[in-house]
């Protein structure tokens, strides 16, 4: 079981606050010792100078607004991996990610994304 929180104090940012929950399962019951199971949330809150100019904020001088949406609430994640330990130096983790409300933007769809991580030892 985990959890993490972090609180922007300074600072012109996106996000000024995150937390993510979440729990990974080993796989001794199912005789995969070194396999794991894992689910994890989080979210990431707007902070109130992103709520605030979101709509109109053209950081690259271009005369058109960089993000055109009024930013509002947080963004929602949730995670969902198995990781394989094919052997001593190679580990496999594919993994399904959902965001809800991504970038703070309310309207926007919700973003579903497959993925496969590697990680090989030397």
């Amino acid at each position: 079981v985990f959890g993490r929180y972090g609180h922007q104090l300074k600072g012109q940012v996106r996000f000024d606050r995150a937390l993510t929950l979440g729990a990974e399962l080993a796989g001794t019951p199912w005789a995969r010792a070194s396999d794991g199971f894992g689910v994890a949330f989080g979210a990431l809150r707007t902070s109130a100078a992103f709520r605030n100019d979101s709509l109109t904020l053209d950081a690259n001088a271009d005369a058109a607004p960089d993000f055109g949406y009024q930013a509002s609430g947080a963004e929602k994640q949730m995670e969902l991996y198995y990781r394989f330990k094919l052997n001593s130096k190679v580990e496999l983790t594919p993994d399904f990610q959902w965001i809800r409300q991504p970038g703070g933007n309310a309207s926007a769809p919700t973003v579903k994304v497959l993925g496969l991580r590697a990680k090989v030892g030397f």
